[in-house]
């Protein structure tokens, strides 16, 4: 015998009872046996605790069974049972409700022991197991909450062992992917091996290039489905765990399938481009239909001012009076083509850099500065910003929105109008203010359409096309125009340019 055996030997028998009942209690089990002829059981403390009874109650098998909780009585007695007529053994999880009426989640064993053939006593086990079976329920209710963010969200997360060149992954993760969960861990190659073939060198030269300078990694590629076969776009944004000496040793990190956001983002490109090529397309149609109007209207005055010089004698006031009407016909005529053509021309040619729009709107008060002269118009100008635009087209937006505000102002008082800038939603918004005669309710939304006039301004002059220019100018640069106005109260014009 060892002296380690020996030393036991003489250790166990003197502290047999203290050794065993820290042990119950450190594990919550608790040991009994079952007399089958009386039907009389004997339990070691713990059994007595988890049971909630003192240590002098007197207990039997009937009393034992009826400690559990509904169904479960039924499960453990004819568990009992089949132990006795059957000597079969139990292991099993169940319900039972303490003489303190708490609840408790329970292992419990049994084992017969036989004599002749028969059963004479039961020799078993309990385990207090509410704790783990909370934690595990807990654990439980996480993992499916987090399976079902997964779905919802449509990514899965990944652990890549960069020693052990494998890497795991949640089931969600292998659906993406069409991997079996039954053959992880898996190795490097393994995912290499489902990159799009286009993109499969990009997104390697980016992960390697992580890792070189010690970075997290983030990227967006495509995969092939290894089960569908189908493409997938993945947006993958990934943690790098790096050593001391800044060796990468580990990558946790998630991969969503983004295909329908960038499939659909792909389908908006296409539309825009063609978008653009078809708007492209009708505004070179109005500039060239517009300039071929321009030489038959052109032959059609000088025809009418031959008339003119051979009926300047005549006398015919009406016929003077017909002619008048032509002329007048002809100039409109002339005006609206020569409109057209402006517009056309918008967004044509342009020239997108930085803009000091201080400088710029000085020019253009400049440019009208005779009306500014005759109406006595008072204009207060914030200082204004730099920004990324087309000059020419800020200089047609601002003069069109100064030369309206005069043009519609309220006669019986001085003009007055208020330039200036704020912020909204990251972008610059930009107003001009007047005290002018205002429009009606209604028509508001409708003046930025072409050739559109105001009721009850007839006697002003105008093409009706301002606005509309005002409109495409600020599209052009991705911003928005719109108008507050109150009839008499004058109107403020606001749009935005993007910072």
């Amino acid at each position: 015998m060892s002296s380690v055996t020996e030393k036991l030997g003489t250790f166990l028998p003197e502290h047999y009872d203290q050794i065993f009942s820290h042990i119950e209690n450190m594990a919550n089990i608790g040991g009994w046996v079952l007399d089958v002829a009386t039907g009389k059981t004997r339990w070691t403390p713990e059994v007595y605790r988890i049971h909630d009874l003192d240590f002098d109650t007197a207990t039997d098998l009937e009393m034992g069974v009826n400690y559990f909780l509904g169904s479960h009585k039924e499960v453990i007695a004819k568990a009992v049972e089949d132990c006795i007529e059957k000597q079969q053994s139990y292991d099993l999880k169940l319900l039972l409700k303490s003489a303190k009426g708490k609840v408790k989640d329970v292992h419990v064993y049994g084992k017969p022991e036989i004599e002749n053939g028969k059963t004479v006593r039961l020799w078993g086990a309990i385990q207090d197991i509410t704790q783990s079976e909370e934690r595990a329920k807990e654990l439980e209710s996480k993992q499916e909450k987090l399976d079902t963010a997964q779905r919802i969200a449509n990514f899965g997360f990944y652990e890549t062992d960069l020693v052990a060149q494998t890497w795991v992954g949640s089931d969600r993760f292998y659906e993406l992917f069409g991997f079996e969960a039954a053959d992880a861990p898996f190795t490097m190659k393994a995912f290499e091996s489902i990159l799009h073939p286009e993109d499969s060198a990009e997104v390697m030269e980016i992960f390697d290039s992580a890792l070189a300078a010690q970075d997290d990694f983030h990227a967006e590629y495509r995969c092939i489905n290894k089960k569908t076969g189908a493409v997938i776009w993945v947006k993958s944004t990934s943690k790098v765990e790096y050593d001391a000496n800044g060796t990468p040793l580990r990558i946790l990190g998630i991969k969503t399938d983004i295909s329908d956001m960038k499939n659909t983002m792909l389908n908006l490109e296409a539309a825009n481009t063609e978008l653009q090529d078809k708007n492209t397309q009708l505004e070179q149609y109005g500039y060239i239909t517009s300039h071929d109007l321009k030489s038959p209207l052109n032959n059609l005055t000088g025809f009418l001012d031959l008339i003119s010089m051979e009926v300047e004698d005549v006398d015919n006031p009406v016929l003077k009076e017909y002619m008048s009407y032509v002329f007048e016909t002809t100039e409109r005529m002339r005006k609206r083509i020569n409109t057209l053509l402006d517009h056309a021309k918008i967004g044509v040619k342009r020239s997108v850099q930085k803009v000091d729009l201080q400088k710029l709107v000085m020019e253009v008060r400049g440019d009208i500065s005779e009306e500014i002269k005759q109406t006595k118009a008072i204009i207060n100008q914030e200082q204004l910003p730099v920004i990324q635009a087309d000059a020419e087209e800020m200089h047609i937006l601002f003069q069109n929105l100064l030369e309206n505000a005069i043009k519609y102002r309220n006669p019986e008082i001085t003009p007055v109008i208020h330039i200036g800038v704020t912020e909204q939603n990251g972008a610059h918004l930009f107003y001009v203010r007047d005290n002018g005669q205002g429009i009606p309710k209604g028509e508001a939304k409708d003046i930025f359409k072409m050739f559109h006039r105001v009721a009850d301004t007839a006697s002003i002059k105008g093409t009706g096309i301002g606005l509309f220019h005002c409109k495409k100018i600020v599209g052009l640069h991705g911003g928005e125009i719109w108008v507050e106005s109150e009839l008499g109260e004058g109107s403020t014009f606001y749009f935005t340019i993007a910072k």
